[in-house]
């Protein structure tokens, strides 16, 4: 069965759309975060005209919606006990549309050439050459953002896409790495990539040093024939069981920071990323044993590290209780909002 998946968008009866967070969410509420409102002056869309709400993929532009949507659609706020935090969380009966990436890919393939768009042609020529060079099937692939709901802007949107299976993700990265190499798709660089360096190490608080080597080993953007895009890999349900409730977080301590060697990576790909870590070496904060996970909501630093290398991290320390069998641990979470964004992973030289 289909389930919500994460890039997944809904749209609801006021006609907002969320985008959805992940792949375990409660049976009457989906995880998202909101990003394009209706609006008479926005950029997106043709018959009906919409702007974005969430400025930057960071958490304090998602908890500025929240507190938006606190404030004037509080049925799409939920406590959620499980994850021991306030979220956004679209009730299912308030979904109009289940949006899937999938689908709107599968379409675009259908339609005649001469009906599509600059933008639309360019995503399947791009599907098609990664689906070449990952060896990874068309139908593995997606389209998510603005294209999927059909808001986009052929002048200035991007291309964001989506390769379901767990066994994919690495292929697709591979991949990316070797178009980069021979030329077929480029990154920025020189100024380019100075700016956005700079832009990052604002956003999240980072020195120039650190951002830019965070930046140097991001391999999920590219620029295909003069329009930017991202791969986006997701789970499909047969590369998890886990349901809601399942793990119960507890908050416990505060903020900590640690040192750790990365023993596994085969969740940094997804949201939320998650490594798995030991030799755990407290710098700060609260001390406990069996801190065993790095987990990160903020995408940023997602699948850029490797098993064996020692990093820092600062985040928000958690106590997990595994009720499948009964274990209790403890993870570092990047990416909470009592963080703030001052959180980060971080390689040591």
């Amino acid at each position: 069965m289909r389930l919500f998946r994460d890039r997944d968008f809904l749209e609801t009866y006021e006609g907002m759309f969320f985008c959805v967070i992940g792949n375990v969410h409660p049976e009457d509420r989906v995880i998202s975060y909101l990003k394009y409102v209706p609006s008479d002056f926005g950029l997106w869309g043709m018959e009906r005209k919409y702007s974005r709400i969430l400025k930057s993929y960071t958490t304090l532009s998602v908890k500025e919606v929240l507190n938006f949507l606190k404030s004037n659609f509080p049925h799409y706020v939920s406590r959620l006990n499980s994850m021991g935090l306030e979220m956004i969380a679209v009730p299912v009966d308030g979904v109009k549309t289940h949006f899937k990436p999938e689908l709107r890919l599968r379409k675009l393939y259908g339609e005649l050439v001469e009906h599509l768009d600059v933008l639309e042609r360019r995503t399947i020529e791009l599907v098609d050459l990664l689906s070449k060079a990952s060896g990874i099937p068309v139908e593995c692939f997606g389209v998510t953002g603005s294209i999927l709901l059909k808001i986009h802007n052929p002048s200035f949107s991007d291309v964001d896409l989506t390769v379901y299976g767990r066994r994919n993700a690495s292929k697709i990265k591979e991949a990316l790495a070797e178009l980069k190499r021979d030329g077929t798709i480029r990154w920025l660089n020189g100024g380019e990539f100075d700016r956005w360096v700079y832009d990052k190490a604002r956003q999240y608080g980072l020195s120039l040093k650190d951002a830019w080597e965070i930046c140097r080993r991001v391999w999920s953007r590219g620029i295909y024939a003069g329009t930017e895009f991202s791969v986006h890999p997701v789970k499909i349900e047969e590369d998890s069981s886990e349901r809601y409730g399942d793990f119960i977080y507890k908050p416990t301590g505060g903020l900590i920071k640690v040192k750790a060697t990365i023993v596994d990576i085969d969740d940094s790909y997804f949201m939320p990323a998650v490594y798995k870590v030991s030799d755990v070496e407290f710098l700060s904060g609260f001390m406990v044993e069996g801190l065993t996970e790095l987990t990160t909501y903020e995408g940023f630093y997602a699948g850029i590290f490797e098993a064996g290398e020692v990093v820092e991290a600062l985040g928000k320390l958690e106590t997990v209780l595994d009720n499948r069998g009964g274990e209790t641990y403890h993870r570092l979470v990047v990416g909470s909002f009592e963080a703030e964004c001052k959180d980060y992973i971080k390689p040591i030289a």
